[in-house]
């Protein structure tokens, strides 16, 4: 039997009781349970049963499909969302399946196909998380934002190459939320290239509120060059939910829709952006450490910043002439662009 690492009494008498007492728990918050499980071992809880299969050869490395932020992952059952993601090594096209694709390591769930930016996870507050996130990976990953967000700080995991996490939590706070994977220094590292593509949404939505066809959700990911190569050669990947403009989403919308957009920015550096032909409202502001503002809703901007971790939400109305517009960057990188249809 294995030894439990240090934890209160009463968390290894909940471990024994769940089946637990022979796999290490290797966090144990006052919000969450992290447990750690090798290939051929059981995850056994009340919620259902993860096993980890053995160890097994290399697969072939897949494409990664652009996710649009539009279809949650998971099971959602009697208030349980039961969730298994994988990080994997994949070829990733930002420009599309015909222009060169580079390689990243990404997220995918159960054997579905990579996704860039990874899964979306998407939960009524309240809601029990039961998740397995395994490392496909040839080296060792961070894991942090798959837990309860109405905390301090984050809990940063590492799993191990060929290991896996089993993660429960109940999400009680509502919002907009991130969470990343890592094979770099930090888990918020500042060079980022293979693993800069580790990272999606993840909401919890307040009582009475369910996505809407006016809503999206937008992860804003850079993927750095190799260091050392000539100017001419250096090409950072911004993206937008998986593609760089101007292959990015085209949203479209009728005169007077009032548009919600949830912007994660999961890149790098700052970019400031401004809207062509739209004014927009702020609604709210959360920095990487959780600092909530929301003193910008009060008036129509035609200009914002978005610095590295911070998550916006925006709203938008359509009120002007039918046609197109856009938001664009002071650096040469572009949001999805809009149009207003004539009704």
């Amino acid at each position: 039997m294995r030894r439990l690492l240090p934890a209160k009494s009463v968390l290894a008498a909940i471990a024994i009781n769940l089946g637990l007492a022979s796999i290490p728990i290797i966090r144990a918050g006052e919000r969450h349970e992290a447990v750690r499980v090798a290939p051929g071992e059981d995850a056994a809880g009340a919620d259902g049963t993860f096993r980890l299969s053995p160890a097994r050869r290399k697969a072939p490395v897949r494409a990664a499909q652009a996710n649009d932020n539009r279809v949650p992952s998971g099971y959602l059952v009697n208030g349980v969302l039961s969730l298994e993601l994988e990080a994997v090594e994949a070829r990733w096209y930002p420009e599309g399946r015909d222009r060169p694709g580079v390689r990243a390591y990404v997220f995918r769930a159960g054997n579905a196909a990579p996704l860039v930016p990874a899964p979306l996870l998407r939960v009524p507050v309240g809601t029990k998380v039961n998740a397995l996130v395994r490392n496909s990976l040839p080296e060792a990953m961070l894991l942090r934002g798959i837990q309860d967000h109405g905390v301090p700080s984050l809990e940063t995991f590492v799993i191990p190459p060929g290991e896996a996490l089993v993660i429960r939590f109940r999400a009680t706070t509502p919002g907009t939320h991130y969470y990343r994977g890592s094979t770099s220094v930090g888990v918020e590292s500042a060079d980022r290239r293979f693993d800069s593509q580790l990272v999606g949404a993840f909401i919890v939505d307040a009582p009475g509120k369910t996505a809407s066809a006016d809503e999206r959700v937008v992860v804003m990911t850079l993927r750095q060059p190799p260091s050392g190569l000539p100017l001419a050669q250096s090409k950072e990947v911004f993206a937008l939910n998986g593609r760089v403009w101007p292959h990015s989403d085209l949203l479209s919308h009728a005169v007077g829709d009032t548009v919600h957009w949830r912007l994660i920015d999961a890149s790098t550096t700052p970019h400031p952006r401004h809207l062509h032909a739209f004014y927009f409202n702020v609604q709210s502001k959360e920095d990487r450490e959780m600092k909530r503002s929301s003193t910008e809703a009060t008036m129509p901007l035609a200009r914002f910043t978005t610095a590295p971790g911070e998550i916006l939400e925006v709203e938008l109305t359509g009120e002007r002439w039918p046609g197109s517009g856009n938001t664009a960057t002071a650096i040469p990188h572009r949001l999805p662009s809009v149009q207003i249809p004539a009704r």
